[in-house]
């Protein structure tokens, strides 16, 4: 990194600083962590795209490019875009649930669909277990980019990249997030998906070069087999429905129309979006490896690529999209780590209401709490996937409790701790272990739901 490069990486941090913090005044309690009917459909949208694409899928999917091919790309494209459409065709029934001030948690569904505290506390627990390992990611992928150009060890780039974002998040809150995500957006798409591939296609390697990888780099099922890529399509699709940053950010959102088509094509506009924002990071996985077939870490493939085929001032823009990438997708994180805790588990299990004050502090530790965890854990790619299992144990509920109410709350229930007993089971059996865990967890808790539904349903008079 030269001297113009650390000047663009500085301008640009301070910059949308000073945005988000400026356009963040004026909050308040009531809004610090949902901001309702507040925002344009495009700068939602921005946000969506911006929160979705993260260190775990620029990093961790240029990574994987690197390592085993087009598969982990071309699986995490399915998952997004058919993910990004299902939430689409739900989107309209969330956003009036959250209009009708019902609605601020993804915890909070169980209580207005189910009046089930057990699946209320069962489904927090989930969520604050799931996004401390997504925070860790997103902290991790961090840390290693600032390492790799500062040659600073990575446990402190963590501290540094930490004591950033959670002063950052803790002052801004969902308002000040959503109005840098527009800068974000602008940076990283002009960075990573334009200025990027350029220049490491015009002068360093060739698609011919590419194309004369080892065939398996080629194969679809070439990351973890048949079985991961199919079924984690499957599953990942309700995962993605379960993500508690869309739905905050879908409760953001202007939409005074009768039957809210403006949230259902927000999410269909945030497939067609996502779907380059992974392929890319593909493509240049495969680049690297024909480039640099050495490189020691995986994980620092699109770094690298920044480095070795970027101009001074492009390379500086580029570290500023990935940084962008990185920062506005940890923020969202941690915002929802910080709202589960706050509104269920002290307003509905405590009875505590925080003020904003408190809110901020709660916001603050669970970046910490974030940051110790990224000291512990491993690869960017591997705390993703454990993550969304996590997440997934939520999903057959959830997407029942759309259209089945209190009757069924058994089915919830039962459903909910079958997947929490049977996930860490799973991952105990070599055969399975991390990458395979969710197929039975999610399996055994789906059919659980289906079961006890069938057998409520038979009780139920004509």
């Amino acid at each position: 990194m030269g001297p113009w490069d650390a000047a663009i990486i500085v301008i640009y941090l301070v910059v949308v600083t000073a945005i988000g913090l400026w356009l963040a005044r004026g909050q308040d309690s009531d809004n610090f962590f949902v901001n309702r009917q507040s925002r344009s459909t495009a700068l939602t949208l921005f946000s969506v795209v911006s929160t979705n694409v993260g260190a775990a899928t620029l990093l961790g999917v240029a990574s994987e490019g690197f390592k085993t091919g087009i598969s982990w790309g071309l699986n995490v494209v399915f998952i997004v875009v058919f993910g990004f459409l299902f939430l689409g065709l739900y989107a309209n029934r969330l956003k009036k649930l959250s209009d009708d001030g019902k609605l601020t948690t993804l915890s909070q569904f169980y209580l207005l669909r189910y009046k089930s505290k057990g699946c209320h506390r069962v489904s927090s627990l989930l969520i604050l277990a799931a996004y401390f390992l997504f925070i860790s990611a997103q902290f991790r992928g961090l840390s290693q980019m600032i390492s790799f150009w500062t040659g600073t060890s990575v446990a402190t780039c963590i501290y540094v990249a930490g004591a950033l974002v959670v002063a950052l998040t803790a002052l801004r809150g969902i308002k000040g997030d959503m109005y840098t995500d527009g800068v974000h957006f602008v940076v990283m798409f002009i960075a990573l998906l334009l200025l990027l591939p350029y220049f490491t296609f015009h002068n360093h390697v060739t698609t011919a070069q590419i194309f004369q990888l080892p065939k398996e780099y080629f194969n679809p099922f070439n990351y973890q087999g048949e079985v991961f890529f199919l079924g984690s399509i499957a599953f990942g699709i309700p995962v993605l429905f379960a993500s508690m940053e869309f739905w905050q950010l879908l409760f953001s959102l202007k939409d005074n129309t009768e039957h809210k088509t403006k949230a259902r094509r927000l999410f269909f506009w945030a497939a067609v979006l996502n779907a380059p924002m992974i392929l890319v990071p593909t493509v240049l996985g495969l680049s690297e490896r024909a480039l640099n077939p050495n490189l020691h870490t995986p994980d620092l493939t699109l770094i690298d690529l920044i480095t070795t085929c970027l101009p001074a001032g492009a390379r500086g823009l580029a570290a500023a999209g990935l940084l962008a990438a990185i920062l506005s997708t940890v923020n969202a994180m941690v915002l929802v780590a910080s709202s589960t805790f706050s509104f269920d588990i002290l307003e509905s299990g405590l009875s505590i209401k925080p003020p904003l004050l408190a809110k901020r502090l709660i916001t603050a530790v669970v970046g910490v709490l974030g940051v110790l965890l990224a000291t512990r854990m491993g690869g960017i790619v591997d705390q993703l996937i454990l993550g969304c299992q996590v997440i997934g144990i939520l999903a057959p509920s959830l997407v029942g409790g759309m259209w089945l109410g209190e009757r069924f709350k058994s089915a919830a229930f039962y459903s909910l701790i079958v997947g929490v007993v049977s996930f860490p089971i799973a991952l105990a059996i070599p055969a399975l272990g991390m990458k395979l865990a969710f197929v039975p967890a999610i399996t055994l808790s789906t059919f659980t739901y289906l079961c006890v539904l069938a057998f409520k349903t038979r009780k139920l008079p004509n």
